[in-house]
């Protein structure tokens, strides 16, 4: 017998190491309740992990400057805050922001802040990482995901 852990935060789901959107009008969705806020605590899906400062965001604002008309690759991270799987991919960007810094550009882009963005590309799971060469999408990869996964799309697109 298989059990599936739900979690569930403004409207997204979290199944087999990404999170996903769900419907409350969808029968499949039936199960699935929104928690109320009061019981929720800022460690309640897993240790807080944030990167501000250190890696990049992306916004409306920056998006087309900093993505679209880049001179060298960008990998977008799609996420959210409350997304498990985004926290723990957090030190892995963080890694490979480093490692790779010159040669592609890598930032964040909060799907909660920036819903028109998210649609566009057609994220509907996160987290969610789009390479970017020359202003278009030309690579990607949904999940949490090892390192080494990452390491080779950034190659295939440098």
């Amino acid at each position: 017998m298989c059990r599936i852990h739900v979690i569930s935060f403004h409207g997204w789901i979290t199944l087999a190491g990404c999170c996903v959107p769900y419907r409350m009008d969808h029968p499949a969705s039936a199960a699935v309740s929104e928690p109320d806020e009061s019981s929720r605590t800022e460690n309640s899906i897993h240790n807080t992990y944030t990167s501000e400062d250190i890696i990049m965001k992306f916004d409306q604002d920056n998006f087309d400057k900093e993505v679209l008309k880049s001179d060298i690759p960008v990998m977008v991270d799609f996420f959210a805050e409350w997304c498990g799987p985004c926290k723990m991919m957090g030190p892995v960007v963080e890694e490979l922001e480093e490692e790779y810094k010159g040669k592609i550009k890598i930032g964040q882009l909060n799907v909660d802040d920036n819903p028109e963005i998210a649609e566009r590309y057609s994220v509907m799971s996160i987290p969610n990482f789009i390479f970017f060469k020359n202003g278009q999408p030309v690579a990607q990869s949904i999940g949490g995901v090892p390192k080494a996964t990452l390491e080779e799309k950034i190659k295939e697109v440098l």
